[in-house]
């Protein structure tokens, strides 16, 4: 698959967003993906939406869930830079104790 060009650009696309998707989730949102442009317009046609579940609570970065992203990034070879930014966000707020 990622010896031919298209099938590798088509696959890092669905992988990015699919990343993208699980990031938003393990920081506790809600995510509706939907096409919003017809395929035959563009090749670049989804929307990710996310809603915070609990929109008035406080972001609580030491609650995200990023082991389970982290342990497939690993299985799947890919270091995406968003998640290694979530995952310094989450150290820095790491209650002392």
């Amino acid at each position: 698959m990622v010896d031919h060009g298209l099938l590798r650009r088509a696959y890092a696309d669905v992988l990015t967003d699919s990343l993208r998707v699980a990031a938003l989730e393990a920081c506790g949102y809600e995510v509706t993906v939907l096409e919003f442009v017809g395929g035959e317009h563009t090749p670049k046609n989804l929307l990710i939406k996310g809603h915070r579940r609990h929109p008035r609570a406080t972001v609580e970065p030491h609650r995200w869930r990023l082991e389970p992203l982290q342990t497939r990034c690993a299985a799947l070879g890919v270091q995406p830079d968003l998640l290694r930014r979530l995952a310094a966000i989450q150290a820095a707020s790491q209650p002392s104790g």
